[in-house]
């Protein structure tokens, strides 16, 4: 058998080691290739970047070593190592399971000014080769295998770097190494922290200055993959003597498996905050071999930040009538840019173009904070907010456009920037749309308003992100309107993209403040076009009218579908309003109409009021106000003429019934003419007095009384000049008869 070269018996005593720890790889420069274990017996090859055990990894690099001598030849491609001493594999314990395992030698790869790639012409000087450190593979060097004279250095081949670990090495990084670690978040769990985001896919990458964020052409140094926390990180060996400095990012690489505990959706990775050179990555900043353990673990981004990762938005409910939060941005810049007026206008726009349908609107206000107040929450104090308000009644409606009208732009410095952090994170759950208005980059976060208020940053920006990914997992469709911040792409579209998602038109709107009433009365109406909403109103004996909740409408026209079923009947909701969904148009044409029939069923207690004009209902043309000319359909139903671009509502009223009357008493006497008013003014009235009692009958219900009678338990029956009286209607009874003792 030929003698074995000091290598292979090297290799030999290693393998043996690797069959111990069973270590699982991925890419590995060929700098480190030879602290890797292998196995002589092996001759299969594994392609670069593929995952492999490290006895396959080295089988092909064997078989090589076998085939040619030590020396390169002059076409051999050589990697030459940096002028470094490589770190001992250090055995880490995972955080995420517990597990130990030895971690691999750094697959960092030296920076082009360290690195030769091309065809080595010359045998390379020993000099270029690195010197193992006190290692395990060096004590096994140091075996009497060790003592025969050494090799020339062969051609290394790469072999796969570790496999993305979960979790984050514990303990302080080992000595030349640098522990980078990083911390994503999904939905915020407190006004300043966000709660971890598993299975977050992250490389790292060595890089030349603490200002790089692009990824070099290098290979990735490691990867690592988040745990339930929302961290991980790797290991990776410092180069250089002992002051020179070490830069890394990290790159989000995949979001494929991400997962919230409790929250639904997909997740994707944040790209840029502005431009597409201001990238979502972060550097570690400078980090060398000399200093402190602590010093060298570097969280990306900085301690108390968290990465951003950015939730799907849901699919708003494609019906007519929803629960929206409308946020007004009430930041300095508005009253800046002469717009208040305008601005206001256009959100009473938005009311009115829901006027009479089933939706209800909320309205929450942010500057500097949430809601756009001072630092106190105390003033303006029109800008607190407003709980969701029903459009179906007109009494709800004057109430938004009154919230509205009394809006404040802030005045003071302290409190008049854009914070959208907390312009999203005061939304409650309980919303199908929150539209969110901003005519403006954000320049604060944080409850403190933090920041300098003078542009936006990508903390300003990430911590946006989190909170408007507490928005989404409430369910909640999050559109961002972009006012005066020009069309197209840009830095400010982008920014709305990494709050709300990636689709113009329904993810996100650009407009400017002359525009922003048509705006968002598109938005307010798109979904209920071709409809009709009935809305059902109760006039009380007293006080004001109330809504008609639970009452049934039906229609008998085809293809007219009553809320969100298939049914062709339904009930009102709490706010007295039910919604018909009109379908079945033949020529699709704007102008074309469709007559349909809605009739209410009548309940007991109630009659229907009769519109102006003696109609059944009043039907308007949300969009124009136009009253529009119905026909009665029986007792109880009406006829309207419907266009598929057209939002009608139709205002049916029933009167609460309620039976009630009075009964008043007097007597007159024939003794001398004096009357007889009562027992307090009642003179003494011999007995065998003929008297005349009379009672005074009112209605003082809301329903006509028939067969109305009275009976005096003491004189008997009175007989009435009328039986049948309608509300407010008096009649006069009377009852004859003789005095007894006692008798009153």
């Amino acid at each position: 058998m030929p003698k074995k070269s000091v290598r292979e018996r090297r290799l030999l005593v290693v393998a043996a080691v690797a069959t111990a720890l069973s270590i699982a790889v991925g890419t590995m420069p060929a700098a480190v290739a030879n602290q890797a274990p292998a196995k002589e017996s092996q001759a299969a090859s594994t392609p670069t970047g593929t995952s492999a055990t490290p006895d396959a990894a080295l089988a092909g690099a064997n078989e090589k070593s076998a085939a040619t001598t030590p020396v390169p030849s002059a076409e051999t491609p050589l990697s030459v190592a940096p002028s470094q001493t490589p770190s001992a594999p250090a055995a880490e314990v995972s955080e995420a399971t517990g597990s130990t395992s030895l971690s691999s030698p750094s697959s960092e790869k030296p920076s082009a000014t360290e690195t030769a790639s091309a065809p080595v012409k010359a045998k390379p000087s020993p000099t270029a080769l690195p010197t193992p450190s006190p290692t395990i593979r060096q004590r096994i060097l140091a075996s009497p295998l060790a003592e025969e004279p050494k090799a020339a250095a062969a051609a290394e081949i790469p072999l796969a770097l570790a496999a993305a670990t979960i979790g984050v090495p514990v303990g302080n990084p080992p000595t030349d190494n640098a522990k980078l670690v990083v911390k994503t978040g999904g939905t915020r769990a407190t006004s300043t922290t966000v709660n971890g985001l598993a299975g977050v896919t992250y490389d790292f990458y060595k890089v030349a200055s603490e200002t790089v964020l692009a990824i070099p052409a290098t290979a990735s140094i490691g990867s690592c993959t988040t745990n339930a926390a929302g961290e991980c990180g790797i290991l990776a060996v410092l180069s250089g003597n002992n002051n020179a400095n070490n830069y890394f990012i990290a790159v989000q690489s995949s979001t494929s498996g991400a997962s919230q505990s409790g929250v639904s959706g997909t997740w994707s990775t944040a790209a840029s905050w502005g431009a597409t050179t201001d990238l979502i990555r972060y550097n570690s900043g400078a980090v060398k071999k000399n200093d402190n353990a602590a010093s060298r673990i570097k969280n990306m981004p900085s301690s108390g930040r968290t990465w951003p990762t950015v939730l799907s938005n849901p699919v708003a409910s494609q019906k007519c009538g929803i629960k929206m939060a409308v946020v007004f941005d009430l930041s300095y810049s508005v009253q800046q840019s002469g717009s208040v007026s305008a601005y206001k206008d256009a959100g009473k726009i938005f009311v009115d173009s829901l006027a009479g349908t089933p939706s209800e609107i909320a309205i929450k206000t942010f500057a500097s904070r949430a809601p756009g107040q001072n630092a106190s929450f105390t003033a303006p104090a029109g800008n607190s907010s407003l709980g969701l308000t029903s459009v179906a009644q007109g009494s709800g409606v004057t109430t938004l456009k009154n919230k509205i009208d009394g809006l404040s732009i802030l005045q003071n410095s302290s409190d008049y920037y854009t914070n959208w952090d907390r312009g999203l994170a005061q939304i409650e759950s309980g919303y199908d749309v929150v539209l969110f208005l901003t005519d403006g980059e954000p320049t604060r976060y944080g409850p403190s308003a933090s920041g300098t208020g003078s542009e936006a940053t990508l903390q300003n920006v990430e911590e946006a992100i989190h909170s408007a990914n507490s928005v989404k997992a409430t369910g909640a469709k999050l559109i961002a309107v972009g006012i005066g911040m020009g069309s197209g792409e840009n830095n400010d579209t982008q920014r709305l993209k990494m709050i709300s998602g990636p689709n113009s038109g329904s993810d996100y709107f650009s407009t400017d403040f002359a525009n922003l009433g048509q705006t968002l009365k598109t938005m307010a109406t798109k979904d209920c076009l071709g409809t009709v909403t009935v809305v059902k109103e109760i006039q009380e004996p007293t006080g004001p009218s109330t809504p008609g909740a639970q009452w049934n409408f039906e229609t008998s026209t085809s293809n007219v579908t009553a809320g969100t079923s298939a049914l062709s009947s339904g009930q009102t909701d709490a706010n007295g309003a039910l919604n018909f969904k009109v379908a079945g148009f033949i020529t699709n044409q704007d102008s074309e109409t469709r007559d349909v029939s809605i009739t209410e069923t009548q309940q007991t207690g109630f009659e229907l009021v009769k519109q102006t004009g003696n109609f059944n209902a009043k039907c308007t043309n949300v969009s124009t106000g136009t009253v529009l000319t119905i026909t009665n359909s029986g007792t109880l139903g009406f006829t309207v003429p419907v266009k598929k671009n057209d939002v009608i509502s139709c205002l049916v009223t029933n009167k609460r019934l309620v039976s009630s009357l009075t009964v008043i008493k007097t007597a007159a006497a024939y003794n001398g003419g004096n009357p007889v008013t009562g027992p307090g003014s009642a003179p003494n009235v011999p007995s065998g007095t003929s008297v005349t009692w009379t009672y005074t009958v009112k209605n003082t219900g809301t329903t006509t009384l028939t067969n109305v009678s009275v009976t005096d338990d003491k004189a008997g029956n009175a007989t009435c000049a009328q039986t049948t009286l309608a509300p407010g209607a008096t009649t006069i009874c009377t009852k004859s008869g003789t005095v007894t003792a006692q008798q009153p």
